[in-house]
């Protein structure tokens, strides 16, 4: 409703007051809009919240954003177009996930591994044991911190599809056999 009362206001400058000055100004209401999404899309990055390798909020922060527009077109008389937008924009929200499921994808997963101190396990080691479990280790990704309790390994492993890949608890089961892990973790990675 903000968006629609904004953009409707700056159709009238000769309505404001002090009118003769603003009109002698020559504003475009493409200003007006353009502040619009600028403040909404500061609101929306409000929303998103990043906690370890999730990321949450970016749905929200797409609505709201999506909402101020649909109050621009409104704004602006623009009402087929407007109600098509809010129409679409809630069918995707509704029914988007479902669709997403049955898309091709390839799970990622964070993985932390504290290794012993003198351990001989080397990144072609662990890119084997993760290939033999249906992953592989995303290039870039591999950092290592040495310590004296031993070098802990942070990297993210992609699944090469989503039904041949090994789950946490089973990749967890043979991990602890590795030779050298001391402590591991691992979580799914969303994207």
């Amino acid at each position: 409703m903000g968006s629609a009362a904004l953009t409707v206001l700056c159709g009238y400058p000769n309505l404001w007051f002090g009118a003769h000055f603003v009109a002698s100004q020559g504003d475009s209401p493409t200003r007006v809009i353009q502040g619009i999404l600028t403040g909404i899309g500061f609101l929306g990055a409000g929303v998103i919240v990043k906690e370890g390798s999730q990321i949450s909020g970016l749905t929200t922060a797409a609505s709201i954003w999506v909402v101020a527009a649909i109050g621009i077109m409104v704004g602006l008389g623009l009402y087929l177009a407007a109600i098509s937008l809010a129409f679409l924009s809630a069918a995707f929200t509704m029914w988007g996930s479902k669709i997403e499921v049955r898309l091709p994808s390839q799970p990622a997963l964070m993985v932390k591994i504290r290794f012993e101190p003198h351990s001989q396990t080397t990144e072609s080691d662990l890119k084997q044991f993760f290939k033999t479990y249906g992953y592989f280790i995303a290039r870039n990704t591999i950092s290592i911190v040495g310590q004296d309790q031993g070098a802990d390994w942070n990297f993210v492993v992609v699944g090469q599809n989503k039904r041949s890949c090994a789950t946490i608890p089973t990749l967890s089961g043979h991990l602890e056999n590795l030779a050298g892990v001391k402590r591991y973790q691992m979580s799914y990675a969303r994207n």
